[in-house]
């Protein structure tokens, strides 16, 4: 991944900021990643990329994929529940899973369970008591199988079975 940043506004928006220096009726904003060519030159060809070759249409399979091993992660006694927007999805890790308990925040459960997923060789990003995948869009079917299968072991191996 390469950083690129960029500020959107509507046209009214844009109007109530838009006069002479001299006015100081300025929105004096940027971004560290405002500009850099190379991310810039890599956003062009993403975009094309994305939009002459059709690419976006062949993420329905996949997204199908990851939703029918999402199931899997249901039949853990520590899912509270499975969740996924197109290729995003999340683990809610719960103590208890007919009353929806959580962990206490200071037992950081999502970190150690990132920790264990990183020896084991993939990425999940912890936010408290919720894990979440976002793959690359290029991500094959037998790497989303290796990704939710080993987040299981990941889980199993930190909370028991």
């Amino acid at each position: 991944y390469l950083p690129l940043a960029a500020t959107l506004a509507s046209e009214e928006i844009y109007q109530a900021f838009y006069d002479e220096p001299a006015s100081m009726k300025l929105f004096i904003h940027s971004h560290s990643y405002s500009a850099n060519p190379l991310a810039c030159a890599c956003a062009n060809e993403t975009l094309t990329l994305l939009t002459e070759n059709k690419f976006l249409s062949g993420l329905k399979p996949k997204i199908e994929l990851i939703k029918e091993m999402g199931n899997k992660t249901r039949e853990l006694k520590w899912c509270g529940e499975f969740r996924q927007i197109g290729m995003i999805a999340a683990i809610e890790l719960v103590r208890n899973k007919q009353s929806k308990e959580t962990f206490p925040q200071e037992e950081r459960v999502g970190y150690k369970i990132y920790l264990e997923g990183l020896k084991r060789g993939i990425l999940m990003r912890p936010l408290g008591n919720v894990i979440y995948f976002i793959p690359p869009l290029v991500i094959t079917d037998n790497e989303i199988e290796t990704m939710i299968n080993t987040a299981c072991e990941s889980i199993q191996a930190v909370l028991g079975e």
